[in-house]
Parts: C-alpha cells; sequence; structure tokens
C-alpha cells in the first residue's frame, strides 16, 4: 500500500493502515491519536492556531525533502529555457539525492506507519494534500522534461535529415559515372576569355 493510499481514510473515517491489535493501538486510541474519531469541542480548536503537521520526527523529515525537492524541481524547470548545461548538471545531481532520500523516506513510512497512525485528522489530511500538490509538481517537472526532450530531438533529427540530403546531393557518384562534386562544378558557367 503506498503511503498516499495510507493517509486516505476508510469507511470509518480512519486512515487506512494494516489493522493492529494489542497494547499499542488502545494506548493510541486512548491519546486520540491513529484515527480515533474526533471529539468536537475543544480539542481542535486548540491545534487550529498551529500548523496540524508535526514539526519533528519522520513525517516532518519527508515534509523537509518535499519543500527541498520542489525548489529544486522549479529551478529545473526554469532552467530548462536557459541553456545552461553546468547549472542544470548541478540541479539534476541534487535533484537526483532529494529523490533517493524522499524515497526512503516514504519506504520507511510504509514500512512502519506508526508515525502516520499518530496523525490527528487535521494533521492527515494536511499531509494528503501535501502529498498530492508535491505529485503534481512532480508530473508537471516530468512534462516540461519530456517536452524539452521531444524538442531537442526534432532538432537533431531535423539536423541529421539535412546533412543526409546535403550528402546525397553533393557526395558520391553521378549517373554518368563522374563524382557529383564534379559534376556540379562542370554546370557553373564557364568564362572563355576570347582575347587569347
Amino acid at each position: 500500500m503506498n503511503l498516499l493510499n495510507r493517509l486516505r481514510p476508510d469507511k470509518t473515517g480512519r486512515a487506512n493502515a494494516p489493522a493492529e491489535t494489542g497494547p499499542d493501538t488502545q494506548t493510541a486510541a486512548a491519546s486520540g491519536s491513529a484515527g480515533a474519531p474526533a471529539a468536537s469541542g475543544g480539542g481542535a480548536e486548540a491545534g487550529a492556531s498551529a500548523s496540524p503537521l508535526p514539526e519533528t520526527g519522520p513525517v516532518a523529515e519527508l515534509l523537509a525533502t518535499i519543500d527541498t525537492l520542489e525548489e529544486v524541481l522549479a529551478r529545473e524547470t526554469a532552467l530548462l529555457s536557459e541553456n545552461d548545461p553546468d547549472a542544470m548538471a548541478e540541479v539534476q545531481e541534487r535533484k537526483a539525492q532529494l529523490a533517493a532520500a524522499y524515497e526512503t523516506r516514504v519506504k520507511d513510512l510504509t514500512s512502519d506507519p506508526t508515525p502516520l497512525q499518530e496523525l490527528d485528522d487535521a494533521a492527515r489530511t494536511a499531509l494528503r494534500e501535501r502529498m498530492t500538490t508535491f505529485d503534481r509538481t512532480m508530473r508537471a517537472n516530468a512534462r516540461a522534461i519530456n517536452a524539452a526532450r521531444a524538442v531537442t530531438e526534432d532538432l537533431l533529427r531535423s539536423t541529421v535529415e539535412i546533412v543526409k540530403d546535403h550528402r546525397r546531393e553533393n557526395g558520391g557518384y553521378a549517373p554518368n559515372g563522374t563524382r557529383r562534386e564534379e559534376t556540379a562544378r562542370l554546370r557553373e558557367p564557364l568564362n572563355i576569355d576570347r582575347n587569347l
């Protein structure tokens, strides 16, 4: 099950997570986390003034990685039109590092969803929205890269065709056995010096 699916509520309103029984589940339910039904009243109002997302721990690390990766993706998209290969190489190296960190953080949260289960409904919803926005950003970046790649490939293909056409017209042998270059020179007008 991927991370976004773990954040979607099931029919009972709880976040999707493997069914667990035991003392940990009872402790989480007693503390009002891990998908326990939201209590009406003061609990929701107390957290409304602050961000519902945690500031430390695995979820916060994931969010920090997403923030940095989004900045790099925006820079990469901007560089596509600037034609700066050195800057693009640096950005792509940083992007690869951050993508690996992102994958590791998602894998860790997928294999041990406890930090996700500890989120209250508001935090779970905020994280789901943040992950969805990030997914859109990644897809937009991929579309921009694919469009730039397609333009580059079309330009390269056109250049190769022009060179091939030029070689066909100006290289090799003509039907009469002479080199095409010689035939082309013979077609040029001759100036005859009649003063000789």
